[in-house]
């Protein structure tokens, strides 16, 4: 099954992203815009994770893009503007907690909503990385409902102007 999806989601990602969106003329009935989709970067080193992260993430229909560590997750951030950060906490190069630190450095990511992600989670983590930076927790294996629940709220207030940060 995982291998089906893999084969689909390679499928999918060849086919030119314009043939997924409406054209305005046809979408801008009453003159209002759409606003633009919420965009993603997800930092996660195991390529099974990442793979559930793009099928979870492409069910929401937000832009998404996958890096394997922390260093290529700032390269990613200095190149493109991204809404969400999704942090895996364990990673080679550069982990989480040094990811969150740069990025809280740096002035023009005060409204990045940051979401630390690590597998072995013990209590009190959540308190720590939200210590550290970050906006909110998630322990893996990922709790699909709770994962849904969060980035649909997430989606609702990018879509009324402004994210829940800080």
């Amino acid at each position: 099954c995982r291998h089906l999806v893999a084969s689909l989601s390679d499928i999918i990602d060849m086919i030119p992203r314009h043939y997924f969106t409406v054209s305005p003329d046809i979408d801008d009935r009453d003159g209002d815009q759409n606003p633009p989709r919420m965009r993603v970067l997800t930092a996660e080193d195991n390529p099974a994770n990442r793979e559930l992260f793009r099928v979870l993430l492409d069910r929401l229909d937000v832009e998404c893009r996958f890096v394997g560590n922390g260093q290529q997750a700032l390269t990613a951030l200095k190149e493109e503007a991204f809404d969400v950060v999704l942090l895996d906490m364990q990673m080679p190069v550069m982990d989480g907690l040094e990811t969150i630190h740069a990025i809280r450095k740096n002035r023009a990511y005060d409204n990045l909503y940051v979401i630390a992600v690590t597998a072995h989670a013990m209590e009190g983590d959540s308190e720590r990385y939200i210590e550290h930076g970050c906006n909110d927790y998630l322990s893996k294996p990922l709790d699909r409902q709770l994962f849904d629940d969060k980035m649909q709220r997430l989606i609702e207030s990018h879509s009324h102007g402004s994210l829940p940060v800080g």
